[in-house]
């Protein structure tokens, strides 16, 4: 008989996996004796969180997003140690804008501070490239905002249109009139895309008012990525979502393998934290049918 899945979060960033494979919601029920084992948090996803967070603070409090670009851009060109310098000391990183250009910075050092983080035994700075990318994401930000528009940052939310109703936080939106702007920042190398993204879609089903006309769009390095919708799509999105979630709360358990199994913890090759016993489904399309021995080995030698 079907088990409820009472502790299921239908999140935006398990959309995709949970919509189109039941079984990922509740791995421990879908697969027998599975144990989620996390990994230490990634240095990659402190330099993550520092770009959030900076760009978050020069959206809501620079002076002017163009020369926050440009200055971001100047910061990255600092010799290493001498650019965590600069972000070390509030009087250094005045003086280095100033003697450029004879103004103050276009962002207040406290706000450009987070490109510090914790390193191997010492404190470092974001790698210049991220913060390229950085100036690139604000000069796109920069571009929409000619126009005008009411701008909000990690902003929270509950999908109340779902049964679960769990909370949703975006990076960016853009209130633009008739227009609505849904922007999400990726710092990871995995390249993303706007189109048919069921994270932008949800987070757009979660914020969305009287907009008729939507621009998803993904922010990353070396791929920035947008789609342009109408709300009715959204609308029917929402519906096939409602349709997943009632099934996955009536206790469905079907394993499904395709591209939403990137970052599942039961893909043997995710790119994600991992668990054990791996996904059935999964090790018969990499190894075929084998005994647990056989496919133990084949997964080793990977």
């Amino acid at each position: 008989m079907p088990t409820t899945n009472v502790g299921l979060r239908f999140s935006a960033s398990s959309a995709d996996k949970y919509h189109n494979c039941h079984g990922s919601a509740n791995l421990p029920a879908a697969i027998p004796g599975f144990e989620f084992t996390p990994r230490p948090i990634a240095k990659a996803r402190d330099q993550g969180t520092a770009l959030h967070k900076v760009l978050e603070n020069t959206v809501l409090h620079s002076t002017s997003l163009v020369e926050a670009a440009q200055m971001f851009r100047q910061l990255a060109d600092v010799y290493g140690k001498n650019r965590t310098a600069l972000l070390e000391d509030p009087v250094a990183y005045l003086t280095w804008w100033f003697m450029i250009n004879e103004t103050v910075p276009p962002v207040e050092y406290e706000y450009v501070q987070p490109l510090l983080f914790q390193g191997e035994g010492k404190v470092e700075s974001t790698p210049p490239a991220l913060i390229k990318f950085l100036a690139d994401a604000i000069d796109f930000i920069a571009e929409i905002l000619v126009d005008g528009g009411e701008v909000q940052t990690e902003v929270t939310v509950k999908a109340t249109w779902l049964k679960t109703e769990p909370n949703t936080t975006v990076d960016i939106i853009i209130r633009q009139g008739e227009h609505l702007y849904i922007i999400d920042l990726k710092a990871g190398t995995t390249p993303v895309e706007a189109m048919n993204n069921n994270q932008l879609l949800y987070y757009t089903a979660c914020f969305l008012e009287q907009e008729e006309y939507l621009h998803l769009i993904i922010l990353q390095r070396n791929n920035i990525s947008e789609w342009a919708i109408t709300r009715n799509v959204v609308e029917t999105w929402m519906d096939q979502m409602q349709e997943s979630e009632q099934a996955i709360l009536d206790g469905d358990l079907t394993l499904r393998v395709g591209s939403w199994c990137t970052f599942c913890s039961a893909n043997p090759r995710s790119r994600g934290d991992k668990g054990y016993p791996f996904c059935p489904e999964m090790i018969e399309l990499l190894y075929g049918a084998q005994d647990d021995l056989d496919v133990e080995k084949a997964i080793l030698e990977d």
